[in-house]
């Protein structure tokens, strides 16, 4: 078991470190939805500082559940799903595609919150 929390675990650092790429990639989709655009970001900074924050203090605690890094590497990889759609197929912010972009990030905006609600309660969980 402690062998299946390790690979998770680096995989989704692995991850982590690519999707840098893919919001650079999607910035000036991400932009163009005004609101619902700057809100995604903010919320994805926080996350990702929370990451590196994470590995900066060295938390054992979350490098062994499974759970919660098969949830960040579920947001990754829709993060990395929707970059290759946009970039591959060329989609860019228009009337027609508008509601496409402000419901993916309105669903990434959400997985991000579950995230911090899971580590939150965990959190709490483990103190007592």
């Amino acid at each position: 078991m402690k062998k299946m929390a390790k690979l998770v675990f680096y995989l989704k650092m692995l991850l982590f470190i690519g999707q840098f790429y893919f919001v650079f990639m999607m910035l000036h989709n991400i932009l163009d939805t005004k609101i619902y655009g700057i809100v995604f970001i903010v919320i994805y900074l926080i996350f990702a500082f929370r990451i590196l924050f994470e590995l900066i203090t060295k938390q054992i605690r979350y490098k062994s559940d499974i759970v919660y890094n098969v949830m960040q590497i579920g947001v990754y990889f829709y993060l990395i799903f929707v970059s290759f759609k946009t970039s591959i197929d060329k989609v860019y912010v228009t009337r027609m595609t508008i509601n496409y972009f402000k419901i993916n990030y309105v669903i990434l905006s959400i997985l991000i919150i579950f995230i911090f609600m899971y580590s939150y309660l965990e959190f709490k969980s483990s103190e007592k």
